[in-house]
């Protein structure tokens, strides 16, 4: 299992963030493949999520098509054991996160059939908890 997360941070224990959007930026442009997972709203994606979308990706295209992730989870949420006192410093990792921002590019495809990228997509869409939407051309929305 192969689950992402930053080989090195400075500081591996961050303050929360909150949720808010940022300005509107260019990821929605596809730059690597025909196909694409757009979000439909601001969110938060774990490293579990995204190594379930590559997997599935990864089932489905075979070794036909090529597929890129966009996102990468560089911020970790802490947690402390339930039943656990306050104080005692901060808990432990839980995961690693990423932020999504609306209209941004999450999973790109190239080099298969229509159908087959349609496909796969519905089934990475599946695996995320964002609102997303399939693009299947750079003017065809689905």
């Amino acid at each position: 299992m192969m689950l992402l997360f930053p080989k090195n941070t400075k500081w591996k224990k961050s303050f929360s963030r909150k949720s808010r959007s940022f300005s509107e930026n260019n990821s929605l442009s596809m730059l690597l493949g025909n196909f694409s997972l757009i979000s439909l709203e601001n969110g938060k994606i774990n490293n579990k999520q995204l190594e379930g979308v590559r997997r599935s990706l990864r089932r489905i295209l075979k070794k036909q098509g090529k597929s890129w992730l966009r996102p990468f989870p560089n911020s970790s949420i802490t947690k402390k054991p339930d039943e656990t006192r306050m104080g005692k410093g901060k808990g432990n990792h839980k995961a690693w996160i990423c932020m999504i921002n609306k209209g941004e590019t999450i999973v790109e495809i190239k080099g298969c059939h229509w159908k087959q990228a349609k496909d796969a997509l519905l089934q990475a869409k599946r695996k995320l908890s964002l609102n997303t939407y399939i693009c299947l051309d750079k003017n065809f929305l689905y």
